[in-house]
């Protein structure tokens, strides 16, 4: 099976277990929930997460895993940064010190060197 295929169905078999969570999880609050939220909601699962899975892993197959996910990293801090711009959110020293812990671990990772065991 091909990976739309897959990821499609394990949404499919998936459903009963969510629904079943869902359901003991409810509360009668979310029935006032504006307009704005449910569409934010639906778009969040249905563009983000889903369509956005066939995008992210089509990138890996044409750029190789390896190279492509390491900038799956980088998306905290863009979103650290775009959250600064667009409502000021303030960025702490901790935010700074962690960004650096992040890059200094994905640099030193890219200059290992990756010692393959000899077969017999």
């Amino acid at each position: 099976m091909n990976a739309k295929h897959v990821i499609s169905w394990t949404l499919v078999l998936s459903l009963p277990i969510n629904l079943l969570g869902s359901a003991f999880t409810f509360q009668e609050s979310y029935f006032m929930a504006g307009t704005t939220i449910w569409i934010s909601f639906l778009y969040l699962g249905i563009f983000s997460m889903f369509i956005g899975f066939f995008f992210w892993y089509g990138g890996m197959a044409i750029g190789g895993i390896s190279r492509v996910s390491q900038v799956q990293l980088l998306q905290p801090f863009c979103t650290l940064l775009a959250s600064a711009i667009l409502v000021s959110e303030p960025i702490t020293l901790m935010n700074i010190l962690f960004a650096g812990l992040v890059i200094t671990t994905v640099m030193i990772g890219r200059q290992m060197l990756v010692r393959r065991a000899q077969t017999v």
